[in-house]
C-alpha cells in the first residue's frame, strides 16, 4: 500500500499543491480526492482495531494504557490527519456546490447519466449503506456474530 501512496498520491498531492499556490480552480477536485483517501486511510488504520475492540473486548491500541499514549500518539499526533482533510472537504463542498449553483451544469440533461447511470449509483449507495450497517453497528453491537 505504501507503494501506491509514493507514487500515486504523492504527485497528486504535488499538483494539488501547485494547484492550491496557483489558486486554480481545478485544485478543488483533486483537493477532495486527496481528503477522502486520507480520511479512509485513517479510518483503516485505527477502525478495524476500534471495531475489533468491540467484538472481542481486547484492543492492540489500548489508549488506557498510559496518558501518553493517549494524548501524544492518539490525540495529538492524529487529530492533523483528520481536522485538516474534513476542513479542506468542506472548502471544496462549498466552492464545487457553489459553481453548480451559477452555473446551472446539474440542470443539463445533456450532462446527465441517464436511467441507467442513476441505477447504478443508487445500487452502490445501497450497497455502501448496507456494508456500514453490517459491519459498523450490527457486528460491534453483537448483534450478529463477527466473521472469522
Amino acid at each position: 500500500m505504501e507503494v501506491v501512496t509514493s507514487l500515486v498520491w504523492g504527485p497528486v498531492a504535488l499538483l494539488c499543491a501547485y494547484g492550491v499556490y496557483r489558486r486554480s480552480e481545478w485544485r478543488h477536485f483533486l483537493q477532495l480526492i486527496l481528503c477522502v483517501g486520507e480520511l479512509y486511510g485513517g479510518w483503516m488504520t485505527f477502525g478495524p482495531d476500534w471495531l475489533t475492540s468491540f467484538v472481542t473486548g481486547s484492543s492492540e491500541l489500548n489508549p488506557h494504557k498510559h496518558w501518553i499514549h493517549f494524548w501524544i500518539y492518539l490525540v495529538f499526533a492524529n487529530i492533523v490527519w483528520v481536522v485538516i482533510p474534513v476542513l479542506l472537504t468542506w472548502e471544496s463542498y462549498r466552492v464545487l456546490v457553489g459553481a453548480c449553483k451559477v452555473s446551472r451544469s446539474h440542470q443539463d440533461p445533456s450532462l446527465l447519466l441517464g436511467s441507467f447511470g442513476e441505477k447504478v449509483i443508487r445500487w452502490t449507495l445501497y450497497t455502501f449503506v448496507g456494508v456500514v450497517l453490517l459491519f459498523g453497528l450490527l457486528i460491534p453491537f453483537k448483534l450478529i456474530p463477527a466473521p472469522v
